[in-house]
C-alpha cells in the first residue's frame, strides 16, 4: 500500500480495509498484513480497522528507505498484494515482482476522468491479478 503516490486514485481506508478483509478471506490461512508507505499515520490508523489478522506498519525514514528495499521485501515475503494505489507505478512493480504473484488491484485506478482511454486495464495490469470493486 502506497497511500501518497499519484496520480493515481489515492489508497482510502474505505477500500483498503474490506479488501483486506476479503483477501484474508479468500487465502483461508493465518495472514499478516504489512503495510508499505510513506504515510505511516495514515497506515496506523488503517491497520486499527483490519480485525481479521494483525497488521504492521513496515517502519520507514527518507534515509533508510528506497524502492528497491521495498521491492526486495516483497520478492523475498510477499506471498499476497493488494495494490490499493492501482497506477502506481511503484506499487505496481512492487506487485510485479512479490514473491506469491497473487495480486489484487483497485479496480478504480485513476481520479476521475484522469486517464480517461489512456490506461486500458486490459494492457496495464496483468491478466493473473484480480480486480476488486467495492459493492
Amino acid at each position: 500500500v502506497r497511500p501518497s503516490v499519484r496520480p493515481s486514485a489515492p489508497s482510502t481506508e474505505a477500500f483498503t480495509v474490506p479488501a483486506v478483509e476479503f483477501i484474508l478471506r479468500q487465502i483461508k490461512s493465518t495472514a499478516l498484513v504489512i503495510m508499505i508507505g510513506d504515510d505511516r499515520y495514515w497506515q496506523r490508523e488503517t491497520t486499527k480497522r483490519i480485525k481479521s489478522a494483525e497488521s504492521v506498519v513496515l517502519p520507514r525514514s527518507e534515509s533508510t528507505s528506497s524502492a528497491s528495499i521495498d521491492w526486495q521485501f516483497a520478492e523475498i515475503h510477499c506471498d499476497t498484494v493488494l495494490l490499493t494505489a492501482s497506477a502506481s507505478t511503484f506499487g505496481w512493480w512492487m506487485a510485479y515482482v512479490s514473491k506469491g504473484q497473487k495480486v489484487y488491484y483497485n479496480s478504480v485506478y485513476g481520479k476521475e476522468n484522469r486517464f480517461g482511454t489512456s490506461l486500458d486495464p486490459d494492457g496495464f495490469f496483468p491478466h493473473s491479478w484480480t480486480a476488486l470493486e467495492l459493492d
